[in-house]
């Protein structure tokens, strides 16, 4: 499943980098905020955190935790 996902997963992380060079990284943090005020919704990682992860999909899928635990101290 993860040799199938690759091409999309290669597609994501260079659209996140285009928005990144066009917009600048607040455009993504913006983005997350406004996410975040809407009734009803669950917003995902923080930008950096879901960068993060994606790219932990992308290299190292062995090493991955769950998106929930992504970017939190281990306790």
């Amino acid at each position: 499943m993860h040799g199938l996902a690759m091409p999309f997963l290669d597609w994501w992380l260079e659209y996140e980098s285009t928005i990144e060079m066009n917009h600048g990284k607040s455009y993504r943090e913006a983005c997350h905020r406004q996410y975040k005020k809407l009734p009803k919704t669950r917003a995902w990682l923080a930008p950096d955190n879901a960068q993060r992860w994606i790219n932990g999909l992308r290299y190292t899928p062995e090493k991955l935790v769950r998106a929930n635990r992504c970017g939190k101290s281990a306790a």
